[in-house]
């Protein structure tokens, strides 16, 4: 991955973390997307897509929707490391 993302720090957040946690952490570091890790394992990624799609548009409240409801899942990393 520092092949293809350079200069970027990767933020990262848990399953349970909320879809406003989120958002504002992509708002603050000026970033579109968020790793969800679990025992320092990668379970989805967070996107801005996500957010508009799922949790805006399906009206759903940012404040108590989880991560885990809402991330995309099954990612296809390669080797399945985080670099």
């Amino acid at each position: 991955m520092p092949d293809i993302v350079k200069n970027q720090a990767l933020k990262f957040l848990k399953p349970d973390a909320t879809a406003r946690v989120a958002a504002r952490l992509m708002g603050s570091k000026w970033i579109s997307a968020i790793l969800v890790t679990e025992n320092d394992r990668l379970v989805g990624i967070m996107t801005e897509r996500d957010l508009k799609a799922r949790v805006v548009a399906s009206s759903l409240a940012p404040d108590v929707t989880i991560l885990s409801d809402v991330m995309t899942e099954n990612l296809d990393t390669g080797n399945g490391a985080i670099a």
